[in-house]
C-alpha cells in the first residue's frame, strides 16, 4: 500500500493541500524528545523557571555535590576556629605567667632564706671565735664581728671597754657553727636558730674547756645586707 500523498508524488500528481502538513504534524508526535535534566535531589526539571517554580511550590533546591559551601557559612566556620585559636593561646599564656611569677616568688623565697643562713652562720662563727691575749687581737676579732651586727650587739661591742674588757679576761675562744636552721622570715626581719661548739682556753683553763651553745639569733635587713641585732643563749 502506497503512503498516502506518497502516491501522488510518484504518479505526478500535484499534492493535494494540507494532505502534506497533516502528514508532517503526525510525524512529529512520534519524534522522542530528550528529557529535561532535573537538579539533583530535587526531581524539578531544568529549564528557565525552574527555581522559581521551585520556590512557589516550596521546594528546597540543594547546591550540586562538590559545591563550596555559602560564604556566609564558610566566614563563621573560620571566625570560630580563629576564636578557639585565640581563646587556647590566651589560656596558654596566663598559665605560663602564673607559673612564671609562682617560680619566682619560690625562687626568691629560697634566695632569701638562703641569705638569712649565710648571714647567720658568718656572724655566729666570728662570735664564737674572740681571742683576748692581747689589744691588737681582741680589736682584729671584735672589728670582724662588727661588719655583721646592728642595733643592740652592735651598741655592746662599739663600747669604748669592749676590747680592755676581753683583753682582761686573758681567755681565747675558738669554735665552730654546727648548724643554723629558720625559725621565721617576714619582710625585713628574720628569726634563725644556730647551734655551735667552742672551746675556751684562759689561765684558769690552760687545757680548754669544751662548751655547746644554743643561740636564738635575730636578723634585721639593712643596705641590702641581713645583719645580726638580737642574740639569746638557750
Amino acid at each position: 500500500m502506497i503512503p498516502e500523498g506518497l502516491d501522488d508524488a510518484r504518479m505526478g500528481s500535484p499534492p493535494v493541500p494540507g494532505k502534506h502538513r497533516r502528514q508532517t504534524e503526525r510525524r512529529r508526535r512520534f519524534v522522542r524528545r530528550p528529557p529535561r535534566p532535573a537538579h539533583e535531589g530535587t526531581g524539578v526539571p531544568a529549564g528557565p523557571g525552574t527555581g522559581v517554580a521551585a520556590a512557589e511550590h516550596g521546594a528546597e533546591i540543594p547546591s550540586p555535590v562538590g559545591a563550596e559551601p555559602p560564604r556566609g557559612r564558610l566566614s563563621r566556620i573560620w571566625l570560630g576556629s580563629i576564636a578557639a585559636l585565640t581563646a587556647a593561646t590566651v589560656a596558654l599564656i596566663v598559665l605560663g605567667v602564673l607559673f612564671f611569677l609562682d617560680k619566682r616568688d619560690h625562687d626568691n623565697a629560697d634566695g632569701r632564706r638562703n641569705a638569712v643562713l649565710a648571714a647567720a652562720r658568718v656572724t655566729m662563727t666570728n662570735f664564737v671565735n674572740l681571742s683576748g691575749t692581747d689589744t691588737t687581737t681582741a680589736k682584729r676579732d671584735i672589728d670582724r664581728l662588727l661588719t655583721g651586727v646592728t642595733g643592740g650587739v652592735r651598741q655592746e661591742f662599739t663600747n669604748a671597754n669592749a676590747v680592755s674588757l676581753l683583753v682582761q679576761t686573758k681567755a681565747t675562744q675558738t669554735g665552730k657553727v654546727l648548724a643554723v636552721g629558720s625559725r621565721d622570715i617576714q619582710g625585713q626581719t628574720a628569726t634563725v636558730t644556730v647551734a655551735a661548739r667552742a672551746t675556751i682556753t684562759s689561765p684558769a683553763a690552760p687545757k680548754g674547756q669544751q662548751a655547746d651553745y644554743q643561740f636564738l639569733v635575730t636578723l634585721q635587713r639593712e643596705g641590702g645586707k641581713w645583719l645580726v641585732s638580737n642574740v639569746v643563749f638557750e
